[in-house]
C-alpha cells in the first residue's frame, strides 16, 4: 500500500512540475521543536523535526509542495528514542504579504524505539515568510501534526531558497 502512495506521489509531482511557472520553484530547509499533544505528551519529551521542502508555483498566491521531514522524540523516564519520517504534498497558499497557510498530507514512517505500520498523516501550518525580490528569505512558522493517535505542534524556523 505505501509503494502504491508514493508511486501516486511521485506521479503527481512530475504532472505538476510540467504545469508549473518557470523560475517559480522554490526549496525551504527548515527545523525546530515538537511538541507532543494529548496523551501523546505523557509518554514523550518535546522534541525535534528537521525538513526540506520544494514548492512549485501554481498561480501568484499558490504553490503545490513535496516535503520530507524527520521527527523524533525522547521517551520520559526510558533511554529510548522514537521518531518518524514523513514524506507529505500539500498546498501552501499566501492569504496576505508574507503570510500563508498551508495543509498537506503523506505517510508516517515510524523509526527508533517504535515498531509498525506506515499510517496516514496530515497537517496544517500558519506562517511568515520574510522574502526578498527574488523569493528567497526566512520563514518563521507553526504547525500541527497528526499521525495514528500522536498529534503535536511543531515551531519552526527556516530558509527559503529559489532553485
Amino acid at each position: 500500500m505505501k509503494y502504491k502512495l508514493f508511486l501516486l506521489g511521485l506521479c503527481f509531482l512530475f504532472s505538476v512540475k510540467g504545469l508549473t511557472q518557470k523560475k517559480m520553484n522554490f526549496i525551504k530547509i527548515h527545523g525546530g521543536v515538537e511538541m507532543p499533544l494529548g496523551i501523546f505528551k505523557e509518554g514523550y519529551k518535546t522534541g525535534w523535526g528537521i525538513y526540506a521542502t520544494d514548492y512549485y508555483s501554481v498561480s501568484k498566491d499558490g504553490s503545490v509542495l513535496f516535503s520530507v521531514g524527520i521527527t523524533g522524540w525522547k521517551v520520559q523516564d526510558a533511554n529510548n528514542n522514537s521518531g518518524l519520517f514523513l514524506p507529505r504534498i500539500g498546498y501552501r497558499h499566501f492569504i496576505a504579504e508574507g503570510l500563508y497557510a498551508q495543509g498537506d498530507a503523506g505517510l508516517a514512517v515510524y523509526t527508533g524505539y517504535w515498531n509498525g505500520p506506515s499510517r496516514f498523516t496530515y497537517g496544517g501550518e500558519l506562517g511568515y515568510l520574510i522574502k526578498n525580490k527574488s523569493g528567497s528569505g526566512f520563514d518563521i512558522s507553526v504547525r500541527i501534526n497528526r499521525a495514528s493517535y500522536r498529534s503535536w505542534i511543531g515551531v519552526n524556523i527556516g530558509y527559503q531558497f529559489q532553485l
